[in-house]
């Protein structure tokens, strides 16, 4: 489980809130945000919380279903839709549960789970380049989970992370981070990196 944070790391991360950003490309859309994040997972819904009274001129909504295959309708309708918004301090906001200090990533393992091509081309290349910059200090967070998928993947998993998976999808907890990104990165072209885009190559994922 991942360290619990001190006070004055929670200061830090409630001044310095910042308004998420979406990233959209061919095959896949994410969302980063910083901050005073927290998680409910039986809500599916990822706020970031600023607690300063102009941070935010007006509330961010969206809504990603974080699989990296958004051109196939039939694998994105088994995805689960999570929500992404910001909120002012001052609105009511659920309160922190669990406090962790390292950044989260939440992905699904629905869609075309099960099939050797899909899981490597939609979430375990997608999986490293999204979290391979953070070096293990990254609490990976399932949506959909499929616990099998967890045991057949588990040597890459734990190289990919320090802690233990995290089961959302039914956890009413709040749990909080000083960083979550929802979805994942992912090439247009199956199978591949272009390390013009990514700083990571096919040949860093194969010696990973």
């Amino acid at each position: 489980m991942a360290k619990v944070e001190d006070n004055a790391t929670k200061t830090l991360i409630n001044e310095t809130s910042i308004s998420p950003t979406k990233a959209e490309e061919a095959m896949t859309e994410y969302c980063q945000t910083q901050g005073d994040i927290r998680v409910h997972g039986k809500s599916s819904c990822v706020y970031t919380v600023s607690h300063k009274t102009n941070s935010f001129a007006e509330n961010v909504l969206w809504s990603i279903r974080p699989y990296a295959r958004k051109t196939d309708a039939y694998a994105m309708s088994s995805v689960r839709k999570w929500s992404v918004r910001t909120v002012k301090a001052s609105q009511q906001v659920s309160q922190c549960t669990k406090n962790h200090s390292i950044p989260a990533v939440i992905f699904s393992t629905a869609g075309y789970t099960g099939n050797h091509f899909h899981e490597f081309s939609d979430i375990i290349i997608p999986l490293f380049l999204t979290c391979a910059q953070f070096n293990g200090q990254v609490q990976l967070i399932i949506t959909d989970k499929k616990p099998w998928w967890i045991v057949k993947h588990q040597a890459f998993l734990k190289k990919l992370s320090n802690y233990e998976i995290m089961d959302i999808d039914r956890d009413d907890e709040v749990h909080c981070f000083p960083k979550v990104i929802v979805g994942l990165k992912r090439y247009h072209k199956e199978l591949s990196i272009a390390p013009q885009k990514y700083s990571y190559s096919i040949k860093d994922f194969r010696d990973f």
